[in-house]
């Protein structure tokens, strides 16, 4: 037989079946499915499928029943026997709005309505966003932000989703929200599937101190996968006073970027409700935190589950200095924390550098895999610089 003829004989192991329950209306969609009037698809043993719920006109989006995980409008599970899903529509009060144009004034997005980005916004007014609404982004769009974004969920139960708008969506399907001025407000949002073009999900701008809580960031992928890529939350050019505190971040390249303006919180860097068996953690999985930089006030790094990785790979900004001024707190009494450094990396110390940590270079992976090879790695003598102390 040919290999197309091979291709069409391949047996469906498992049948999906999918229901719409409701007073009101909407499609659901995804690979093989189109429900409407299709809604039942064979698949293998072991596929992956994501489903789409998109609410008609003058209906709004209820609970997915059925599914292994749900980010706003998204239902994913995987085929290991014959499973059934179904999603809610109720009449009234929601629908998919297409945005296409810039946002210039004071705006309100209203809980249950599914907003359909498809062009680049320039968001130079107050956007508030009201808990329990999707926005999903058509391929390769943002949002640029001058104004501010007031995204506050309110509850893990009421998320605010920011995703792609395809069916089946991928990591890197859309770029993500660039901040460049300060006021923004994040909290119980997720962001879904971005990093086109190498963009974070999140970016903060030169100078900008926004406040990110209660978030989730997955599945970003940029076209370049490497240690210093774009990461999904980068915060390497924040301001003092800006706030990154109980995120989860899972299955990106890279998590997070900071630089020293602010202390580091405390975050969740894999899917904990996954763990043990399917964690998906970070490829690069560490806080990155950007180099040449100038510690002049009291800054913590707490100890957390993944290490801090002080400067840049391909510049020689691998590097921090504590001022005379500046106080460093790395770890705490019961668990230390883990400090790595790229080849001639090091701490120059003026002020007070407080440390329960363990340093070592970004090749040791026996304290964790950050340089996304697994266990290939292991660092020699003379791998990074050192810990300068400049008084007694």
């Amino acid at each position: 037989l040919s290999a197309l003829g091979l291709a069409a004989c391949e047996p469906k192991d498992f049948t999906l079946t999918v229901s719409k329950l409701g007073t009101g209306a909407g499609t659901v969609t995804g690979t093989g499915i189109d429900c409407g009037s299709d809604c039942t698809e064979g698949y293998a043993s072991g596929a992956s499928v994501s489903l789409l719920a998109t609410p008609s006109s003058g209906s709004s989006l209820g609970d997915w029943t059925g599914c292994d995980s749900v980010a706003g409008s998204v239902c994913t599970l995987s085929m290991g026997a014959d499973r059934s899903v179904s999603v809610g529509f109720q009449a009234g009060g929601g629908s998919r709005i297409l945005i296409s144009e810039d946002i210039t004034e004071p705006t309100t997005w209203a809980t249950g309505n599914t907003y359909q980005v498809t062009t680049d916004i320039d968001i130079t007014a107050t956007l508030t966003i009201q808990p329990g609404v999707t926005v999903l982004f058509d391929p390769n769009t943002s949002f640029i932000v001058t104004g501010a974004i007031a995204a506050d969920g309110q509850s893990a139960a009421s998320p605010i989703v920011f995703s792609s708008s395809k069916p089946s969506p991928a990591g890197g399907d859309w770029e993500g929200i660039r901040l460049g001025a300060s006021g923004s407000v994040f909290k119980y949002c997720q962001l879904l599937y971005a990093g086109a073009n190498d963009t974070a999900a999140l970016e903060i701008g030169d100078g900008v101190s926004p406040s990110v809580t209660n978030c989730v960031f997955a599945h970003h992928r940029t076209p370049t996968d490497a240690i210093d890529a774009r990461p999904a939350l980068d915060a390497s050019l924040a301001a003092a006073g800006t706030l990154i505190k109980d995120n989860l971040f899972y299955d990106n390249r890279a998590p997070l970027s900071v630089n020293v303006t602010f202390s580091v919180e405390a975050n969740t860097f894999d899917n904990a409700a996954a763990a043990p068996a399917a964690p998906q953690a970070n490829k690069y999985n560490a806080i990155f935190v950007r180099g040449c930089g100038h510690v002049t006030t009291a800054i913590t790094w707490p100890s957390l589950a993944v290490p801090y990785v002080v400067g840049e790979p391909r510049t020689s900004c691998k590097y921090i200095e504590v001022e005379t001024s500046g106080q460093l707190h790395v770890g705490q009494p019961d668990m230390p924390a883990v400090v790595k450094f790229f080849e001639a990396g090091r701490i120059a110390v003026a002020g007070v550098l407080e440390a329960r940590a363990i340093f070592t270079a970004i090749a040791d992976d026996r304290l964790g895999d950050t340089n996304g090879d697994g266990s290939a790695t292991a660092p020699a003598g003379g791998a990074w610089g050192g810990i300068d102390l400049r008084r007694s």
